[in-house]
């Protein structure tokens, strides 16, 4: 389970691609409670089908629906996924396993 802290680390970065403010209480409930939903749809600049997720194997990335894809999209795809990617890594890939 991730900590509380992290969580809020990775919210900040969402809302710099959009997530909204308001939905964060949310996102970590989900995120700390036992039955941990593994994927969170924060939409913001990948459209309704942006989606944060956290597998299994502690790994951390971000997607979006292909229908919506275009070359902006993509390029901001790549530049969260690094950011969650450092984050990711801080702990260890494995430390934060659902």
């Amino acid at each position: 389970m991730m900590t509380e802290e992290k969580l809020n680390r990775i919210y900040d970065i969402l809302i710099k691609y959009g997530a909204m403010e308001n939905y964060r209480s949310s996102f970590l409930i989900n995120y700390l409670s036992d039955e941990v939903s593994k994927e969170w749809r924060f939409s913001g600049v990948f459209g309704f089908g942006g989606k944060f997720w956290a597998n299994n194997y502690g790994e951390l990335y971000a997607n979006y629906y292909i229908e919506d894809q275009s070359l902006e999209r993509e390029l901001l795809l790549e530049k969260l996924n690094a950011e969650l990617k450092e984050i990711q890594m801080e702990g260890g890939s494995s430390a934060d396993k659902y």
